[in-house]
């Protein structure tokens, strides 16, 4: 694909972050979580070669904060949800920017890899939907155009994503990669990342919970 193709990624502000994780986690160790996990998917995503830019959508300070110090763009969405912005966003950089395909990837999906962001890419038509480990909610959609279809994103989405994508009659390609699978939402994603030992930003936060180390 020559086409113009940027990343999209939502992040909703560390405010209240993970409350599935409030009985296990304090609300520092929340707050630096959902920090290092922006920062590693955003650093992964950064490094992709077939990707032309990376948009950061966020009411954040911090979130714009992070965007220039990474050199990437921000977008300070007016949505009062997640979709919303996610439309907002897509809209966005298809009148600015002329992109062509948006790659929205979630702010929660640490474990994310250079190739695998690559291979989302190769042989991409019109919609890839890449599942989390249980294929119930999307850890990645690559659409293009942008908004080509309504965005779901509940928690609950795979399946509703191909639905809609088919409904549109829209080429649509099911993809299974193993560094989308994990989302940390709560304490067994956290067990489950650990255990995949992979050394980013977000293992030295959860690291400093020894009991969580011990679980894995």
């Amino acid at each position: 694909m020559n086409d113009k193709i940027w990343a999209i990624v939502p992040y909703k502000g560390s405010m209240e972050a993970k409350t599935r994780l409030k009985h296990r986690l304090s609300r520092e160790l929340r707050t630096d979580l959902v920090h290092a996990m922006l920062y590693d998917v955003l650093s992964v995503l950064s490094k992709a070669k077939s990707l032309d830019q990376v948009l950061l959508v966020s009411n954040s300070d911090y979130a714009q904060q992070l965007a220039d110090q990474m050199g990437l763009v921000f977008y300070r969405e007016n949505a009062t949800d997640l979709v919303g912005a996610l439309i907002e966003a897509s809209t966005y950089i298809s009148e600015k920017f002329n992109a062509k395909t948006c790659f929205i990837v979630p702010a929660d999906v640490p474990m994310i890899a250079v190739d695998e962001v690559e291979a989302a890419l190769e042989g991409h038509e019109e919609v890839t939907v890449i599942p989390d480990a249980n294929q119930i909610g999307t850890n990645g959609l690559v659409c293009t155009p942008p908004n080509a279809f309504r965005y779901i994103f509940d928690g609950q989405s795979f399946l509703p994503h191909l639905h809609a994508a088919r409904s549109a009659n829209l080429k649509t390609r099911e993809l299974k990669l193993s560094s989308f699978e994990i989302d940390i939402d709560n304490e067994s994603d956290v067990v489950a990342f650990l255990a995949k030992n992979v050394r980013r930003k977000t293992f030295d936060v959860l690291s400093r919970d020894e009991t969580l180390i011990c679980a894995s």
